[in-house]
């Protein structure tokens, strides 16, 4: 028995596999380009929220801060706020005293 080999064909099926062959290689190349690029992505995100993670701890801090002086402001103005409170009950206590001073004394002088 004798083979008969058909050498066109063998040398088509080579150039197939060998396009087939550099097709995948393509694709692989192309895969390790999209790889590469989302590592390189996934380290400026990795830089962006540890920057992040400093600026809400900064902002933490100006929170507290905040806090503290508007509550001493609170208190200041609350003080001041008292404090024409209590003037102007002390100024009224002192008007009223005048006006009866002033009517007890004119009841004393006229009935004299």
């Amino acid at each position: 028995m004798d083979v008969i080999i058909n050498h066109d064909s063998v040398d088509e099926e080579e150039q197939e596999a060998v396009d087939n062959l550099r097709k995948v290689q393509g694709q692989i190349n192309e895969l390790i380009n999209i790889l590469n690029t989302n590592v390189q992505t996934l380290q400026e995100r990795g830089g962006n929220l540890e920057a992040l993670e400093g600026l809400s701890d900064q902002l933490l801090d100006k929170a507290s801060e905040f806090k503290v002086i508007t509550r001493s402001m609170r208190y200041k103005h609350l003080a001041r706020n008292n404090k024409w409170c209590l003037l102007s009950v002390v100024l009224a206590f002192l008007l009223v005293g005048v006006i009866i001073g002033v009517v007890v004394l004119g009841i004393k002088l006229s009935s004299s």
